[in-house]
């Protein structure tokens, strides 16, 4: 599990690098090629960003926490009746922003009392750069693949509030995680002072 945690962490680390490396490269050679490279590997790490936080909640789940429904989203999958009647699996990708959305509220399921919380203005932006990446990923006319400077703007303010919002669940996870650690040992301690007898030291 350790080593299935950290291959997930060094995948959307490598990702926010190569977004970082793209970036200097287009503010030192800003052409439109190095444009639509940048916004592909934004996307890339957003991508990244999701699969790493459903992967969280799959490894974590207790059996208790999602239905059924959302573990098969989060597995990426759906069910159907193939051509023998029987009921089979297929694979089923969430279009980007649904499944970004989905991957945030679902790891905020392993934190009691908090719920999904997206601004507005954030929202907003990243809806405008997947429409900017869909038009070079999937272009119809060449000027799909001109990048004016409003979009590279749409799509720097888009990949910013993605990380800012994978941040601040992974950061608000950690600190429920050290309140919750910080509790157990305040009970601990009063169940000894109480009894008065030795207890096994929790550090």
């Amino acid at each position: 599990m350790s080593n299935e945690r950290d291959h997930l962490k060094d995948l959307v680390v490598s990702t926010y690098e190569d977004v970082k490396i793209s970036h200097e490269i287009l503010q030192n050679n800003d052409s439109q090629y190095n444009r639509r490279t940048y916004i592909r590997t934004a996307f890339a790490a957003v991508e990244a960003s999701s699969y790493l936080l459903k992967q969280h909640c799959i490894n974590e789940n207790n059996g208790e926490i999602y239905s059924e429904a959302e573990i098969a989203l989060l597995n990426d999958e759906t069910y159907f009746l193939n051509n023998k009647a029987e009921g089979s699996v297929r694979q089923n990708f969430l279009p980007v922003a649904d499944n970004f959305k989905f991957a945030i509220k679902m790891y905020l399921k392993l934190i009691p009392n908090k719920e999904l919380e997206l601004d507005t203005v954030g929202w907003d932006y990243f809806k405008k750069a997947i429409a900017i990446r869909n038009k070079i990923v999937h272009p119809k006319l060449l000027d799909d693949f001109v990048i004016s400077d409003s979009e590279l703007k749409i799509v720097e303010k888009a990949y910013e509030w993605v990380v800012s919002k994978v941040m601040y669940v992974l950061i608000y996870k950690i600190e429920y995680q050290d309140a919750l650690i910080k509790e157990i040992k305040q009970k601990h301690k009063r169940i000894v002072e109480s009894n008065s007898v030795d207890a096994p030291d929790i550090r």
